[in-house]
C-alpha cells in the first residue's frame, strides 16, 4: 500500500479565502466551523489540485473568490517518502468560465515532473495507483455523500460498484476487440483479392521472356550492319571533306574576280570624269591622265593655297585689332549710360527713404546729419508711453488669467459631476436589472435579516423534523410487521380445534382460551392500527413540514445569494452619491467667484490696450532701425556724389577714342579679306577633286593587279584530281548518311523503347511473383490473429460475470471484518452486498434488507463498505469526511465519534464538522472563522498530556 500523506496547502483568493496557509499533520485532522465557513473548500481543493477537477456540483470559476479574476492552491505532500508540490492556478475568463493550469514538481530532487492539467492528473493517477473515481467514490466522501451508498437506489448503486469494480474496462475491451476483428476481416477479404490479381497477372511471363530473347537478337544483328555502313561512309566523308574545301574556294574565288572586274569598270570611269573637272579648272595644259601627272599638278596647287593662307591671317590680325577698340568704345558708352542711370536711381531712393522715415516722425529735419541727435529724444519719450500701457495690460492680464483658470476648474467640476452622475445612473440600472424595481426596500428589508444565523437554525430544524420522518417510518415498519404478524397468529388460531397444547405449559387448550387469545390479539391489532393511522398522519405532516421548510430555506438562500450581490453595488451607489454631492457644492462656490471676478475684466478694454502697446512697440522698433539705418543713408549719399565725378571723368576718355579710330579703316581691310577667300575657296576645291583623282588612280591599278592573281588560283583549283567528280561522291555519302540514321534509329528503339519496358514488365512480374508468396504467407498470419480475436472476445465477455462474484465476496469480507472491528459485539454480524447490487445486513442471524438501519447504522455500513473499498481497490491509506454527522441525531454522532475514538481508521483523516464531539478524536484540530467574507483558518494542536498518553487500542486498514 501506498504511504500517501498530505502536510500542507496553501489557498489565495479560493472562494472566500484570501489567503491562508494549512499545515496538516499525520493522524486525524478535524476542520471545526460554522455552517458557510468555508470548511469543505479546504477538502474540495485538496480534490481539485490532485486530480484537476472540481467536486460533483461545482465548475471551475466557483472556486475563484467573488471580485478576483484569478485564484491559486499550493498543496504538498509526501508519496513513498518523496516530497511532491503541485501549483494550481485558475484564471477568470468569463462569468462561467475559468481557465486552469497546473504544475507537478518532484521537491526532492526540484525537478518539474508534468506540467498541464492533463499530463498532471495522469501522473497523479500513476503515482497515486488510484484514479479519481475510486478516489472519490472509496477515499472522499463529500457533504452528504457518506451515507449514499448505502442509501441508494440499487440502479444507482450498480453504476457505482461498477466503476470502482472497473466492469467497463471489459466492456471496452470486448467493444475494441470487435472493431479489431473487423480489421482482420477487412484484410484478410483485401489479401484475397489481390492475391488472385498477382496470379492473373503471372500468366504472361513466359511471353514476356520469350520477346525479350528475340529483340536481344535483333538489336545484335543491326548493331553489326550499322558499323559497316559506318565504316564505307567515313572513306566517302574523307573524300568529300577534301573536294568541299576546294570546291568552296573555287566558288569564292569565281565570284570575287566578277566583282573587281565591275568595281574596276565603276574606278575608270569615275577617273576619267574627275580628270576633265581638273582640267576645267586649271590654267596649265595636260599631257595625259596618269598618276605621276596628276601628283606633280597636286603639289603646285599646295604651294598656292599656302600663300593665300599666309595673307590671310595678317588680314585677320588687323580686323581683329580694329574690332578691339571699337569694342571698348561700345562698352564705355554701355557702363557711362548705365552709371547715370544707377546715380539718378540711388538719388530718387535715399530721397524717398528719407521722406518715409520723416512721415512717422515729422520732428526728424530734411539733413541726414541733424538726426543723430534728435532720435535719442524721441526714442526716451516713447518709451516712457509703453512702460505705462503694459503697467495697465499686466493687471488686466492677471485677472483675465484668472477667469481662465477658474473657468478650466468649473468645467472640470462640471465633467466629474457628470461621470458621477452617469456611474450612479448604471450602478442603478445594475441594481434594477438584479433585484427589480423596488431594489432600495429589498436591501434595507434585506440588511436587517442574519442570513447565516437563519440557514443554520433551518438546517437544524430540518435535520430534527428528518430524524422524527425516519424514526416515524422506521416505528411504521414495526407496526406493519405486528399488525401481520397479530394477522397470523388469528388465522393460525381460527384454525385450531382445541386439541393443540400450550407450548409453555404443554396443556390442552380449551375453546375459551382460544377465545380470549383471539380477543388479546384483536386488541393488539387494533391499537397497532390505530396507532398506525396517527402514525400516518404524524409522517404526512412531518413530510408536508419538511417540504415548507426546504423551500424556506431554498427562498432564504436565493435572498441570501441576492443580498451578497447587490450589497457591493449598493454600497458603491452610496459612495458616488456622497462624492457627487460635494462635487457639485465646490462647483457653485466656484461659479460664484468667477461671477465677481468676470465684473472687474473688460474685453474691449483688453484688447485695445494691446494695440496700442503694439503701435508703441513698432515705433520704438521703427526707432531702432532709423538710428542703425543713420550710417547707410550717409553711405549712400557719400556714394552718389563719388558716382558722378567717375561719370564725368569716363565720358573725357571715351570722347579721345573717337577721335583716333573710324570705321573706314575697318571697311578696306575687309575688301582684301574678302578677295583673298574667295581665290582660297577656288584653289581648294581644285586640290579636293586632285586628291580624289589620285587615290582613285591607285585604286584602280591595284585592281588591275588582283583579277590577274585571282585568274591564276582558279585554273590550278580545276586541274586537282577528283574536282569533276564532285556531285557524284556527295550523292553518295547523303546515301549512306540516311542508311546509318535508320538504323541507328533502329538501334536505339530496341534499346530504349522496345527492349527496356519488356525487361521493366518481367521484373514487375518476378516482383509480384515475390509479393505473391508474401502475401500468402501474411494471410495465414491474419487468419490466426481472427481466431485468436474470436477467443478474447468470447473472453471479455465472460470475463466480468467470472470476476464479480470475487470482487462481491472480498468487499462483504472486507466490510464484515471492518465492522466488527469499528463495532465489536455488535447484533450486526455481517454486510452482505448481493449479485444485484442490493445490500443486506445479518442481525442476530437474521437476515434483514438495509430499510430498517438506523441513521446511525446506516453511517457506520457506509463507512465500513467505504474502508472496505479502500482496502481492496485503492492503494491509499486516508480518508477524508465532509460532514458525516449532517442527517444523525445526538445519540447517533456520539456513536460515530466513539467509533472513530475508539479505532484508527487510517495513516491520515481529514474530517470536516461543525460537531464540537469531534475534538476528541482529533491529533489537530482547525477552527474556520468568517468576518466580513473572509475565512481564516486557526490551527490548535492537542495538549502535551494528551499526546504523550496510550494509544487507544483499534485496527489498521492496511
Amino acid at each position: 500500500m501506498k504511504t500517501f500523506e498530505i502536510f500542507e496547502i496553501e489557498l489565495e483568493n479560493i472562494k472566500t479565502y484570501k489567503y491562508e496557509k494549512i499545515t496538516f499533520s499525520q493522524g486525524n485532522n478535524v476542520l471545526i466551523g460554522e455552517n458557510g465557513a468555508g470548511k469543505s473548500t479546504i477538502l474540495e481543493s485538496i480534490y481539485l489540485s490532485l486530480f484537476g477537477d472540481t467536486v460533483p456540483g461545482r465548475n471551475l470559476v466557483d472556486m475563484i473568490r467573488y471580485g478576483e479574476k484569478q485564484g491559486k492552491i499550493t498543496i504538498r505532500f509526501d508519496i513513498d517518502g518523496t516530497n511532491y508540490r503541485i501549483v494550481d492556478e485558475l484564471v477568470r475568463k468569463e462569468e462561467t468560465r475559468a481557465i486552469q493550469t497546473q504544475i507537478l514538481v518532484n521537491e526532492s530532487q526540484e525537478e518539474t515532473v508534468a506540467e498541464g492539467r492533463n499530463a498532471v492528473k495522469a501522473k497523479m493517477e500513476e503515482l497515486l495507483d488510484i484514479d479519481s473515481t475510486t478516489f472519490i467514490s472509496a477515499v472522499y466522501a463529500s457533504q452528504g455523500e457518506i451515507g449514499k451508498i448505502v442509501t441508494a437506489k440499487d440502479k444507482e448503486r450498480k453504476k457505482l460498484f461498477d466503476k470502482l469494480f472497473q466492469i467497463d474496462r471489459y466492456e471496452k475491451a470486448w467493444s475494441n476487440l470487435a472493431k479489431v476483428q473487423k480489421l482482420v476481416d477487412l484484410e484478410i477479404k483485401n489479401l484475397n483479392n489481390y492475391i488472385d490479381i498477382l496470379k492473373k497477372d503471372l500468366v504472361q511471363l513466359p511471353d514476356v521472356e520469350k520477346s525479350i530473347v528475340e529483340k536481344k537478337t535483333e538489336l545484335k544483328n543491326e548493331k553489326k550492319l550499322l558499323i559497316e555502313s559506318k565504316k564505307l561512309y567515313k572513306d566517302v566523308d574523307q573524300k568529300y571533306k577534301q573536294l568541299e574545301k576546294l570546291v568552296d574556294q573555287h566558288t569564292k574565288l569565281i565570284g570575287g574576280r566578277k566583282e573587281l572586274v565591275e568595281a574596276s569598270e565603276e574606278l575608270d570611269t569615275k577617273v576619267l570624269s574627275l580628270y576633265d573637272g581638273v582640267r576645267s579648272r586649271i590654267t596649265e595644259e595636260l599631257q595625259e591622265c596618269s598618276l605621276s601627272v596628276i601628283q606633280k599638278l597636286q603639289k603646285n596647287i599646295d604651294k598656292k593655297i599656302e600663300k593665300l593662307n599666309e595673307l590671310l591671317e595678317k588680314l585677320r590680325k588687323n580686323e581683329s585689332n580694329i574690332r578691339v577698340v571699337f569694342e571698348k568704345i561700345h562698352n564705355m558708352e554701355r557702363s557711362l549710360s548705365y552709371q547715370k542711370n544707377s546715380i539718378s536711381e540711388n538719388k530718387e531712393d535715399l530721397d524717398s527713404e528719407i521722406q518715409e522715415f520723416r512721415s512717422k516722425f515729422p520732428e526728424l529735419q530734411k539733413d541726414i546729419e541733424t538726426w543723430v541727435e534728435s532720435l535719442p529724444e524721441i526714442l526716451n519719450q516713447k518709451e516712457t508711453n509703453l512702460k505705462n500701457l503694459k503697467r495697465q495690460h499686466q493687471e488686466l492680464d492677471k485677472i483675465k488669467t484668472n477667469v481662465t483658470t477658474q473657468e478650466v476648474e468649473s468645467k472640470s467640476l462640471e465633467e466629474a459631476s457628470n461621470r458621477y452622475n452617469n456611474r450612479i445612473v448604471k450602478k442603478r440600472l445594475i441594481l434594477s436589472k438584479e433585484a427589480g424595481d423596488n431594489w432600495n426596500e429589498i436591501i434595507d428589508e434585506y440588511s436587517k435579516v442574519n442570513f447565516e444565523n437563519d440557514l443554520a437554525n433551518l438546517a437544524s430544524e430540518i435535520s430534527k423534523i428528518e430524524n422524527s420522518h425516519s424514526d416515524s417510518l422506521t416505528r411504521k415498519s414495526i407496526l406493519d410487521e405486528g399488525i401481520r404478524r397479530t394477522q397470523s397468529d388469528l388465522l393460525h388460531l381460527k384454525n385450531l380445534d382445541g386439541e393443540e397444547t400450550c407450548p409453555t405449559c404443554k396443556q390442552n387448550l380449551s375453546e375459551e382460551t382460544l377465545e380470549n387469545l383471539c380477543k388479546l390479539l384483536n386488541e393488539e391489532k387494533r391499537n397497532f392500527q390505530e396507532e398506525k393511522k396517527s402514525l400516518v398522519e404524524k409522517i404526512k405532516k412531518i413530510a408536508s413540514a419538511i417540504e415548507e421548510l426546504k423551500t424556506k430555506e431554498t427562498n432564504l438562500s436565493k435572498n441570501h445569494q441576492l443580498f451578497v450581490k447587490i450589497e457591493p453595488t449598493h454600497n458603491d451607489l452610496i459612495d458616488l452619491e456622497k462624492e457627487k454631492e460635494s462635487v457639485d457644492k465646490d462647483h457653485q462656490k466656484l461659479k460664484t467667484k468667477l461671477d465677481k471676478m468676470k465684473s472687474k475684466y473688460s474685453q474691449e478694454k483688453y484688447d485695445e490696450l494691446e494695440t496700442d502697446i503694439d503701435e508703441c512697440e513698432k515705433l520704438i522698433h521703427e526707432i531702432s532701425l532709423i538710428k542703425k539705418q543713420i550710417p547707410k543713408l550717409l553711405r549712400n549719399k557719400q556714394k552718389i556724389m563719388d558716382d558722378s565725378n567717375e561719370a564725368r571723368t569716363t565720358e573725357d576718355e571715351l570722347k579721345q577714342l573717337k577721335t583716333e579710330f573710324d570705321t573706314k579703316s575697318l571697311g578696306k581691310v575687309q575688301t582684301k579679306f574678302t578677295k583673298y577667300s574667295e581665290e582660297h575657296n577656288q584653289q581648294s576645291k581644285t586640290q579636293d577633286l586632285i586628291r580624289q583623282l589620285v587615290d582613285d588612280l591607285q585604286d584602280l591599278e591595284g585592281s588591275k593587279e588582283k583579277i590577274k592573281v585571282n585568274t591564276l588560283k582558279i585554273s590550278e583549283i580545276e586541274s586537282t584530281e577528283d574536282f569533276k567528280d564532285w556531285e557524284e561522291i556527295k550523292s553518295q555519302r547523303e546515301i549512306l548518311s540516311n542508311e546509318i540514321s535508320g538504323k541507328e534509329s533502329l538501334v536505339k528503339s530496341l534499346n530504349e523503347q522496345i527492349i527496356p519496358p519488356l525487361l521493366e514488365q518481367k521484373n514487375n512480374l518476378l516482383e509480384k511473383e515475390k509479393n505473391l508468396k508474401e502475401k500468402e504467407s501474411n494471410l495465414k498470419i491474419e487468419n490466426k490473429k481472427r481466431e485468436i480475436t474470436s477467443i478474447l472476445r468470447a473472453l471479455m465477455r465472460e470475463l466480468p460475470n467470472r470476476l464479480l462474484p470475487n470482487f462481491i465476496e472480498r468487499i462483504n469480507r472486507a466490510a464484515t471484518d471492518i465492522l466488527q472491528n469499528i463495532l465489536p459485539g455488535s447484533d450486526i454480524q455481517s454486510i452482505i452486498l448481493n449479485d444485484d447490487y442490493s445490500l443486506s445486513i445479518i442481525r442476530l442471524g437474521n437476515l434483514e434488507g438495509i430499510s430498517v438501519l438506523s441513521g446511525g447504522e446506516t453511517i457506520i455500513i457506509a463507512l465500513a463498505l467505504r474502508l472496505a473499498f479502500a482496502k481492496e481497490f485503492s492503494a491509499l491509506d486516508s480518508l477524508i469526511l465532509d460532514e458525516p454527522t449532517i442527517f444523525l441525531d445526538e445519540k447517533r454522532r456520539e456513536e460515530l465519534v466513539s467509533v472513530l475514538q475508539r479505532n484508527r481508521l487510517v495513516r491520515q483523516m481529514f474530517v470536516v464538522t461543525h460537531d464540537p464531539d469531534f475534538e476528541r478524536i482529533s491529533d489537530k484540530t482547525y477552527f474556520i472563522t468568517k468576518e466580513a467574507g473572509e475565512t481564516t483558518v486557526k490551527p490548535i494542536n492537542r495538549e502535551e498530556d494528551d499526546a504523550a498518553s496510550p494509544p487507544l487500542d483499534g485496527f489498521e486498514l492496511s
